[in-house]
């Protein structure tokens, strides 16, 4: 009987042993699966989290949460199940904690099911950065796998969805009307030049005593390509100024001509056996793309392995651009992308005669670029990592993770003041202007929460006025609103004073910036778009202005106000304003239409909104007098999927977009 007892006793203390004690978050495998698109004949999925517990201990119904950050979807009330519930504190940052009564032993699993807007239909839609947290530890999940896609229901994001599903017959069925084109049917330039003559035989460059001839001005694009050709021959061609060209030679010079009626940026390049390559250009950007011209004319293998000879086909080749605007827009606020990264690109810009880089360096989820005198806007708005409170740094986006000064966190980072000068000085040498957009009011929780940062960090010394200096919110503001993205604090305060003194100082210290390269400042981006109903209108200080202004009947007309009290702060730094369709338009009882008050400004509009019955707005800002850069999301946002596969990548808002758009 003592012995029984003493059995039961020891196999009591295993079971307690086991699932007792501090759990195992290690040992605890996450799995997601995608149930169903359409949900209930509606525009919701529903989808489920598997929890299973590999430790030794049970998962109890107290002191932990499961984070993650998924692309904004509004979780349906009370669609919540398995004993936990989900919430959504900000953007696209999501928290798992349990109800009371929730258990999860050992050896045992637990499914959740939610119901959420819109669809999924990607694994790329699927959580992501997740990480537990228990006390004051974060936990990231090593065991974490998304459920194959395999069923209509799980492909298609509304019922009655037309575009197919990817299949290999598919593929081989589009595939099967295309014929291949004859090789010299193949422009072997892009993009495609005004003319293209092709003459008999070739011109053979050899690395040995290569030499490119160049005229004063054009010391620049002479030391550019010279470097280029190092890295396909393995040997740096000899540089000689003034000199004349001549067979096996390189000669680049400014002469005057016209191609296409354009005498800008255009250029004339000859190769043949006699007088080698002639570089002729209408001005020195024009002689750099004819450059970029002649490396695209060289074998392919060379760019793999160098060559110690580079055959050049025999061409006459002019060309001029059609646009004067040839960009490529870089969004480095949601993820940051290194220096290094930013210079490459700026390489492949110039490879492709593009001409202006709209670099995005704010956002809610990031401020990317340091500001002598504010250094909380990269040491706070600059990083991202677990908080409750963002004192310190804003909480993960877009699956950045728990720690903010983790090495692989994509979500911390800027550029120095001595960075972006380099990327300005490397981006001039390539004849590529940068575009800076700062984004305002909208779109700017980062710059907010830096500022709030900055306004505890001087109350606490006592200092007030220095406090309230720059500051972009108000204390007293009991707006209600929720922005695209999922934000209810994102949007900078208008009526205040020192919203316009943050402004100024962001711009002067960038026109400085650009001083420093020894490059003038001309175009500003400035956002604009997707300011949220309801902003504003809690603020006592809005409520003031509107009391004082007649012209200011409610308050989104603070838009107009805002814009223009920026555009009078541009002028006054001779700075032309641009930003997003919104900044051009004019909302009335009778709908949207262009705006004619910012018309005779020049202010740029850029136009992403293709979608939706507004397939001309473009045209119709244009042709109401606004210089315009068409960004058109179905045709050139490279951030979108390239199709409707789900191990295929991106976004489908906007639809799908591949290299046949």
């Amino acid at each position: 009987m003592l012995a029984l007892a003493a059995l039961l006793f020891f196999l009591w203390g295993c079971s307690s042993d086991r699932q007792g004690g501090a759990p195992d978050f290690s040992a605890i495998e996450v799995r997601y699966e995608v149930i169903a698109n359409g949900w209930q004949g509606k525009p919701q999925y529903k989808a489920a989290f598997t929890l299973v517990n590999h430790g030794p201990a049970m998962l109890p119904d107290t002191g932990w949460s499961l984070w993650f950050n998924q692309g904004y979807r509004q979780l349906v009330a009370d669609s919540t199940t398995g004993g936990v519930r989900i919430e959504r504190p900000s953007g696209d940052w999501y928290r798992l904690s349990p109800k009371e009564g929730f258990r999860l032993p050992p050896d045992s699993s637990v499914v959740v099911t939610m119901v959420g807007s819109w669809s999924i239909t990607k694994v790329s839609d699927a959580p992501c950065g997740l990480y537990f947290t228990f006390g004051e530890s974060r936990i990231p999940v090593r065991q974490y796998q998304v459920a194959p896609f395999t069923r209509s229901e799980q492909i298609h994001r509304i019922p009655g969805d037309r575009v197919p599903i990817p299949t290999a017959a598919l593929d081989f069925e589009q595939n099967s009307r295309l014929s291949l084109l004859a090789p010299d049917e193949v422009t072997p330039v892009l993009p495609t030049p005004v003319s293209l003559q092709r003459g008999e035989g070739e011109v053979s460059l050899e690395a040995d005593g290569l030499e490119v001839h160049y005229q004063p001005s054009l010391a620049r694009e002479a030391d550019l390509l010279a470097g280029r050709l190092e890295a396909l021959t393995g040997q740096r061609p000899r540089l000689v100024e003034g000199g004349n060209g001549g067979a096996g030679k390189i000669l680049l010079a400014i002469s005057p001509l016209q191609v296409a009626g354009k005498a800008r940026e255009a250029y004339r390049l000859s190769a043949n056996e006699v007088s080698g390559i002639e570089i002729l250009g209408s001005d020195a950007a024009g002689v750099f793309y004819g450059c970029q011209t002649l490396l695209q004319l060289l074998p392919l293998d060379a760019w793999a392995a160098p060559m110690e000879t580079l055959r050049v086909p025999a061409v006459l080749i002019e060309d001029a651009p059609r646009f004067g605007w040839r960009g490529m827009h870089l969004d480095a606020s949601r993820n940051f992308h290194q220096k290094e990264s930013v210079l490459r690109l700026l390489d492949l810009m110039a490879f492709y005669k593009l001409n202006r880089l709209h670099f995005h360096l704010t956002n809610d989820e990031g401020w990317r670029l340091e500001i002598p005198g504010l250094p909380e806007l990269t040491e706070v708005g600059g990083r991202r990592g677990h908080t409750l409170d963002e004192r310190d740094h804003l909480h993960p986006s877009y699956g950045s993770g728990p720690e903010a000064d983790a090495p692989d966190n994509h979500g911390t980072g800027h550029y120095t003041r001595a960075d972006f000068i380099e990327i300005l000085r490397y981006a001039a040498d390539r004849h590529i202007a940068v575009v800076p957009e700062i984004v305002v009011p909208g779109h700017a929780r980062a710059a907010i929460k830096a500022m709030e940062a900055r306004f505890r960090k001087y109350m606490e010394q006592g200092d007030e006025a220095a406090a309230r200096q720059y500051l972009l919110s108000e204390a007293g503001d009991t707006s209600q609103y929720l922005s695209v993205q999922g934000y209810d604090d994102n949007v900078v305060n208008v009526c205040l004073e020192s919203t316009y003194a943050f402004l100024d100082k962001v711009v002067a210290e960038l026109q400085q910036m650009y001083a420093d390269a020894g490059l003038e400042l001309h175009l500003v981006h400035t956002g604009g778009d997707e300011v949220p109903d309801g902003t504003w209108a809690g603020s006592p200080t809005c409520a003031d202005l509107l009391a004082a202004r007649d012209e200011l009947q409610r308050p989104y007309d603070l838009t107009y106000h805002f814009r223009r009290r920026l555009r009078d702060l541009l002028h006054a730094r001779g700075l032309q304003m641009a930003g997003w369709e919104e900044v051009g338009m004019l909302i009335t009882d009778q709908g949207v239409a262009p705006n004619p008050e910012f018309v005779p400004d020049s202010m740029v509009l850029f136009i992403w909104n293709s979608l939706w019955g507004q397939q001309d707005l473009g045209y119709r800002l244009a042709n109401a007098g606004y210089p315009v850069v068409l960004c058109n999301v179905t045709n050139l946002y490279f951030d979108l999927a390239y199709d409707k596969d789900p191990d295929e990548p991106g976004l489908y808002w906007g639809g799908y977009v591949n290299t046949q758009r």
